[in-house]
């Protein structure tokens, strides 16, 4: 018979007693004061990743100057932001609709910041808002999932998880982005004649805003272009692109068949594009984006001239198939927009 005392404790002495739950610190807070103080805990926690993965001014940088790219940063730290903002709802309020929608407030508000430190630039935020957006949703759905089955994270775990994209982010940036390059068509007829539309693809100045409308990607911040010419060099035909906020590089001409066939390479300099004229991670010719060529192709057609144009571009991120996405409607709906504008310019001279 077994004369072993029974101390009424089941726990395993050789092993180390689990961590107790964090006590619930909100109880007793009304569902608005919980909610703001995990938004007010949120913003910051996400301007801090921003400034620890940008780089803190005389502080040695964790990560490169490619710290605000990495998946680590873009995806983890809003469903982080999801998942802080839904555990402040009270329980009986933390349904999926609110777990989904919720946590936007707080990553408005983290953009909102970023806009005002100058941490971000417009066009940025208007990027990656929307993912952001989907991806706090998903972190706030993780959140009440956990939450509902009775999961309520300790310190040292929730220490963890603030943690875990910097953690991540050390060993992603240790990899390069690969280079995606694509290319997009877009076709016009212009009621003019191949001599007309050459000379005008080959010589326009003075290239005002009204002329090419709020498109997608002046109405983000893209500033517009003014003027483009083609001049001969001592190098052969070069074609001089200049846009607004001093924006300036030339486009060396690699076909030349005139009236027939017009394209171009791009070729960047270290001052084509001044400090503070576009965010570093969208600039044309930089390390994220950049064009690759440019071709017009003009067959004469009854009443005109159909004009074809292709577009070659690249991206270069750890999420190129969103970056690309966005690649191929920018530049897609500027095409689109750059052809009207020749066309009615076109089709003037041809009224003359």
């Amino acid at each position: 018979m077994d004369q072993t005392q029974d101390t009424g404790n089941d726990a395993d002495p050789y092993l180390p007693p689990a961590e107790p739950l964090a006590p619930e610190p909100l109880a007793g807070m009304s569902p608005l004061k919980r909610f703001a103080l995990m938004v007010g805990v949120g913003v910051p926690y996400g301007l801090a990743m921003r400034l620890i993965f940008g780089g803190i001014p005389g502080i040695p940088a964790i990560f490169d100057r490619n710290g605000p790219m990495l998946l680590s940063f873009v995806v983890l730290v809003p469903v982080i932001l999801g998942m802080i903002t839904v555990y402040g709802l009270v329980p009986e309020r933390r349904t999926v609709l609110r777990a989904l929608f919720a946590p936007w407030l707080t990553v408005i508000g983290f953009a909102i910041g970023t806009a005002i430190t100058l941490l971000e630039g417009s066009i940025c935020i208007a990027i990656m808002l929307p993912a952001f957006l989907v991806e706090s949703s998903i972190g706030g759905v993780l959140m009440l999932v956990l939450l509902r089955y009775g999961a309520r994270p300790s310190r040292s775990t929730t220490a963890s998880v603030l943690l875990l994209p910097l953690l991540l982010g050390g060993v992603e940036a240790r990899f390069h982005a690969d280079d995606s390059h694509r290319h997009l068509h877009r076709s016009r007829v212009i009621h003019a004649s191949p001599e007309q539309v050459w000379e005008v693809l080959n010589d326009v100045q003075g290239i005002r805003p009204d002329e090419l409308g709020r498109g997608l990607a002046w109405n983000i911040g893209m500033p517009y272009p003014l003027s483009g010419r083609t001049e001969t060099t001592a190098q052969g035909k070069v074609r001089r692109s200049r846009w607004q906020h001093g924006i300036h590089f030339d486009e060396p001409i690699s076909e030349w068949q005139p009236p027939q066939r017009l394209a171009w390479t791009y070729r960047f300099q270290p001052d084509s594009i001044p400090v503070n004229a576009l965010d570093d991670h969208v600039a044309l010719g930089g390390r994220y984006a950049g064009l690759d060529d440019t071709r017009f192709t003009l067959t004469p057609v009854p009443g005109g001239t159909q004009v074809d144009l292709d577009v070659g571009y690249r991206v270069s991120t750890n999420f190129n198939v969103y970056s690309a996405w966005w690649m191929h409607h920018l530049l897609g709906d500027g095409a689109e927009r750059i052809l009207a504008m020749y066309a009615r310019r076109a089709e003037a001279v041809s009224s003359i």
